[in-house]
């Protein structure tokens, strides 16, 4: 597990699916900061410097994959963890970006720690 603070932003509009993670994430150093669509998410995105955006795919507004294809087009490469029901084969064919990987939910907390693990090692 890492010593670093990882700064991320969770962008899930369901409020149980935000706890649940937050939950998860009480042994975790992390600082998190909530976002329930991507509207919201894309205007945190540009004020603010994260380590790592988890996204939930389906959202009103602005869906994940929007989100992500959107920061792209900005220039910005943080990696992405994508929350879904669907599972990778279907995330990567909605969403061909680099530094992107998946979780299907539902998942348990140790999956989602070592994901973040994996996908912020360049942090540490």
């Amino acid at each position: 597990m890492t010593n670093k603070l990882v700064k991320i932003l969770l962008v899930e509009d369901d409020p149980l699916m935000q706890r649940l993670i937050q939950l998860y994430m009480k042994q975790y150093p992390a600082e998190i900061d909530m976002s329930g669509n991507g509207r919201i998410a894309a205007k945190r995105l540009q004020k603010n410097e994260y380590d790592l955006l988890i996204t939930d795919l389906q959202m009103p507004e602005v869906d994940g994959a929007t989100l992500i294809r959107n920061i792209r087009k900005d220039g910005k490469m943080l990696p992405v963890i994508v929350l879904s029901s669907y599972d990778k084969v279907s995330i990567e064919r909605m969403i061909d970006e680099p530094n992107i990987d998946s979780l299907r939910k539902p998942f348990e907390s140790a999956d989602l720690i070592g994901l973040i693990e994996k996908m912020t090692a360049g942090k540490n």
